[in-house]
């Protein structure tokens, strides 16, 4: 299964504007959540102003998150259009490409994106999940191994190129190699609840029963409505012969995933 596939509003922090301007108000609104109102501004922006690149590529972002994957789609390649040297662009591109299930264009444009701005982490760490969905699992590991040494370098780490490594190893049955990795993602976000059930279930698969308990039962009190936490924690209880605990969790597991 592959990871972080949407564009989140979060990510979206580009200096595209002036403090107190439309697009300014455009991109707040889009951060923070609020993408109808952020494409209306847009609309009317773009009316008065339609050979501006930023202003398509916000717009593009708000109408894939409003679910206008086709018109968002449209707007990048505008976007694209107007300023082809725009790495963000690409970037996105990508991004809505991947979300559509076309990993071939996805990659192509995760790949501009790297030529546009070589040091890009989440450019690197989305062409792995990319090589990832194409079955590439050797060109995938260099990917997120490329991106991680990039983040190593950066004054604000992201937890997920070490994170997407460690899935990649511990889906390939290599659970030990995956550990360092799985809990440097946690060094950088100690509430990472993804991370901390596959580093539970990487644990036991190396013989670290009563580790990975602990780490599992601490996912499941970080979120406490996850039903993978329940279900991967009621499987090692159960292998450990605590039955009656095991299916307390596993009965939560059913019940969650019958909402």
């Amino acid at each position: 299964m592959i990871r972080r596939v949407l564009i989140g509003a979060a990510f979206v922090s580009l200096v595209v504007a002036q403090p107190g301007d439309s697009l300014d108000s455009a991109l707040r609104l889009l951060n923070a959540g609020k993408y109808q109102e952020s494409a209306d501004i847009l609309a009317s922006y773009l009316e008065d102003n339609p050979n501006n690149a930023a202003a398509y590529r916000i717009q593009a972002i708000a109408e894939f998150m409003l679910g206008r994957s086709d018109s968002a789609l449209a707007k990048m390649q505008r976007s694209i259009e107007l300023n082809p040297q725009q790495p963000d662009s690409f970037y996105y591109l990508g991004r809505l490409h991947f979300s559509k299930n076309r990993p071939l264009e996805a990659l192509t444009a995760f790949q501009k994106a790297l030529d546009l701005d070589p040091s890009s982490i989440r450019a690197m760490n989305h062409l792995g999940q990319t090589y990832e969905a194409l079955g590439k699992f050797s060109e995938a590991e260099k990917a997120y191994r490329d991106a991680i040494s990039l983040n190593d370098k950066s004054t604000k780490k992201s937890e997920w190129p070490s994170y997407n490594l460690g899935a990649l190893y511990l889906s390939q049955g290599q659970a030990e190699q995956a550990l360092p990795y799985l809990s440097q993602a946690l060094a950088y976000k100690p509430d990472f609840v993804e991370a901390k059930i596959k580093l539970g279930v990487g644990l036991a698969k190396t013989g670290e029963a009563a580790e990975a308990r602990k780490v599992l039962e601490d996912a499941v009190h970080i979120s406490p409505n996850n039903p993978e936490a329940h279900y991967r924690l009621g499987l090692l209880l159960m292998k450990s012969g605590m039955t009656k605990e095991a299916e307390r969790h596993l009965e939560k597991f059913r019940q969650l995933t019958r909402r």
